[in-house]
């Protein structure tokens, strides 16, 4: 890792870290946004505040940074370039991890998003995933933070609730796009999703969804609401 040198813009100097790493580290495209957006910083004042690189809590506050303006494959090169994984992490840390796993996650960076889950240790990486379950606004981010945690079950109840969850996003994707930011909170509980359908007389689609996951149905135990 290169040293840091006392800096009086924290973002700018990060993109300038950045830009001078190997072509491999950056594509052609994410070095232009990094140009383009170390430019606004210089001319705009888009980073007010000073911020000085000298420490691990100010590496962190430039991720932060960074996320806020939105450059998360930024983000992501600044994470694993000042190997923020191998250090101790406070609870703003962690907020800060799962801040970014989960906006690689909306933007379909899934690939990178299990990246970074693989990296990290897996106590570590199911707590932050728990930590953003709740946040997830896509079907498809909430399906993959579910598949993730599903992976890493220890314990009957969470592989119960975890199935709760994984069936009920089976069903938001059997309802039109439009529609399913309606339902979105009701995955972890399919009973009420089916409930929420029969009172707005979605009876066919109710029907399509009960037939796709038959087998799903069929497997939970009796102690399950939906069994």
């Amino acid at each position: 890792q290169r040293p840091l040198v006392q800096v009086s813009q924290g973002c700018i100097t990060v993109l300038n870290v950045l830009l001078s790493l190997d072509s491999t580290a950056l594509s052609l495209s994410d070095l232009a946004r990094a140009r383009e957006l170390q430019t606004s910083m210089q001319t705009t004042s888009k980073v007010t505040q000073a911020c000085t690189l000298t420490s691990t809590d100010d590496v962190w506050e430039v991720l932060e940074e960074l996320l806020k303006c939105g450059e998360v494959h930024l983000a992501l090169q600044w994470f694993y370039h000042s190997d923020l994984i191998n250090v101790e992490h406070s609870s703003n840390m962690l907020l800060l991890i799962g801040q970014l796993l989960l906006e690689l996650l909306e933007r379909g960076q899934d690939v990178s998003a299990q990246e970074l889950l693989q990296l990290l240790p897996s106590e570590l990486a199911v707590q932050i995933c728990e930590s953003i379950l709740a946040r997830a606004q896509s079907v498809s981010c909430l399906q993959q933070i579910v598949h993730f945690l599903q992976s890493q079950v220890t314990k009957p109840s969470q592989a119960l609730r975890y199935t709760h969850y994984d069936i009920g996003i089976h069903m938001l994707n059997h309802i039109p796009w439009q529609e399913q930011e309606w339902y979105r909170d009701l995955a972890s509980q399919p009973e009420l999703l089916v409930e929420q359908l029969l009172m707005s007389t979605r009876i066919s689609t109710l029907e399509e969804i009960l037939v796709a996951l038959r087998g799903r149905l069929s497997s939970l135990p009796p102690g399950s609401p939906l069994s």
